[in-house]
């Protein structure tokens, strides 16, 4: 799981904690086969990332997968 912020410790709406493997800056996106964003009020701030927006369309310009809740 990856962070889009520098910190690696994510909480969701309902205050479950994860702890993301790296941050979203850290990782070469071209290495994975798929990307897997989470649903809900979480997404919105993911929307209006530029680097989550460019993985998600060279993804679907690709072939590899996008999923999401």
């Amino acid at each position: 799981m990856v962070s889009v912020t520098d910190s690696q410790q994510v909480e969701g709406r309902n205050g479950i904690r994860f702890q993301a493997d790296q941050s979203l800056s850290e990782i070469d996106a071209s290495a994975f086969d798929m990307v897997f964003l989470p649903g809900g009020p979480g997404v919105l701030p993911l929307a209006k990332n530029a680097l989550i927006t460019e993985i998600i369309q060279s993804y679907d310009h690709g072939s590899k997968f996008v999923a999401a809740i």
